[in-house]
């Protein structure tokens, strides 16, 4: 047989047609093209950098100014994919994964950046706003050294600039330099400084190194300033409490009341106590009841102090109902005092619950704080119940503290008589005859003496 050849030759009538399997081909190689673009772009568009990390801290400030210099943190993702692609001179491309980096938290990657960056800026108020950016970002990676060399280079170039001042004052307060802090606290303000985020801080290191004067004076441009009820308010709250300290109540109560009337929930348990106090003060028990009280809810330190302060004032105005709702409260908190316990005692002994009076006066005595009223309100109480041989003790204990000491001989002496002991009983009623000034209470004992002497009358 003879070999056969098989050629791949096609016919002449046949012409070649591209296989449709080829056009899936470019489409898989189009789609996985773009499903990277879109990953690289994720990666280098993400952002992590959030300020509520950071509420509360010696970093706060910081934060807040890295985020309101670094659009890159507030654009969309198509708007930091536009600026990639735009900006490709050597200045800007450093700037931009600065930026990048930042808003990753990877803030080491960011300072080297940035530190390429600030020779290539074009004028030295630019490179002063890149030593601000830089030392944020030493602050936030808890470079203090570093930082406060960024910031001094920054003042160096522009001593015009404020924020520099205010954040070089909480490194040097964390270093332990209270006056230099205080110095540059000052120096914020003087060169104009108003951000209503950071006056606050600014007045805070004022205060801690002492410099009240300056502190008032910040919260006073925050009052001018501000543009939101809320900021005025706060800006007169802690104006209040800084004159309270320096002594001016009157103007503290003022700046206080105004900031109540603007925007109540800015202020604080201490803005309340230094109102209410001012207001008990001037006799106004009832509105100095619910200010201590709300001092007493917002308040995480001296807050029982605080309800003690409510209670009394509700014993001031007979609001009994008032006193009751508030003593189950603090005893729920453990924010009872010595003196809380005595007004409910006194109170519960006023409706006749001896039993209930007798305890809540046991707890006064209890608390370790000798409270003028406690031995003999519960000597009283025990008195009522029939407990002669335990209210002898508390009265006696009572005569010691006790400006109506002869008050409490004479109830002695009651109990003296209700337990057969004539003796004790002549002897205290006797020495109520003889030196108390009390006629009513003469006449009491002489009636008791003479019960003693002529028992059958």
């Amino acid at each position: 047989m003879e070999e056969q050849i098989i050629t791949s030759t096609p016919p002449e009538d046949q012409s070649i047609q591209p296989k449709t399997r080829s056009r899936y081909g470019i489409w898989i190689r189009l789609t996985a093209f773009v499903v990277v673009i879109a990953i690289v772009l994720n990666f280098l568009t993400g952002v992590d950098f959030s300020m509520m990390r950071y509420q509360g801290t010696d970093q706060m400030t910081a934060a807040q100014y890295i985020m309101d210099t670094t659009p890159y943190l507030g654009q969309s993702r198509f708007e930091r994919l536009k600026s990639l692609l735009s900006d490709v001179d050597a200045y800007s491309i450093n700037l931009q994964a600065a930026e990048i980096a930042i808003g990753k938290t990877e803030y080491d990657s960011a300072a080297k950046f940035l530190t390429k960056c600030i020779p290539m800026s074009p004028d030295d108020l630019e490179r002063a706003e890149l030593y601000n950016r830089l030392g944020c970002v030493y602050m936030l990676a808890e470079d203090a050294l570093q930082a406060q060399q960024a910031f001094d280079s920054s003042i160096a170039l522009n001593s015009q600039e404020p924020v520099a001042y205010l954040l070089r004052a909480q490194l040097r307060y964390q270093s332990g330099d209270e006056a230099g802090s205080a110095e540059d606290a000052a120096q914020y303000l003087k060169q104009g400084g108003n951000d209503e985020q950071m006056i606050p801080t600014a007045a805070s290191l004022c205060e801690l190194a002492g410099n009240l004067e300056a502190a008032e004076e910040a919260m006073s441009r925050m009052i001018e300033t501000g543009e939101a009820d809320s900021s005025k308010a706060l800006g007169y709250a802690e104006r209040g409490r800084i004159r309270y300290l320096m002594g001016q109540e009157e103007k503290a109560a003022e700046d206080i009341a105004r900031s109540k009337k603007l925007d109540s929930s800015v202020l604080t348990g201490v803005h309340y106590a230094i109102i209410a106090l001012h207001e008990y003060n001037a006799g106004e028990y009832d509105v100095s009841r619910d200010d201590f009280l709300k001092a007493a809810r917002l308040s995480e330190d001296g807050n029982a102090e605080y309800y003690e302060q409510a209670i009394l004032c509700g014993y001031l105005t007979s609001n009994y109902d008032f006193i009751h709702k508030t003593i189950q409260e603090a005893r729920k908190k453990n924010q009872m005092t010595a003196s809380s316990y005595l007004i409910e005692g006194t109170l519960l002994f006023s409706e006749e619950r001896y039993e209930e009076a007798e305890a809540a006066l046991t707890d006064s005595v209890e608390t370790g704080t000798i409270v003028v009223g406690a031995y003999y309100y519960r000597g009283l109480s025990r008195l009522a119940l029939g407990e002669y041989e335990k209210a002898v003790g508390d009265f006696t204990e009572a005569a010691k503290w006790e400006t109506d000491v002869y008050g409490c001989i004479f109830n002695r002496g009651v109990c003296y008589y209700a337990l057969g002991d004539d003796k004790a009983a002549v002897a205290d009623f006797t020495e109520v005859t003889e030196n108390s000034e009390d006629a009513a209470l003469i006449q009491s004992a002489m009636e008791l003496l003479n019960a003693i002497e002529h028992p059958e009358k």
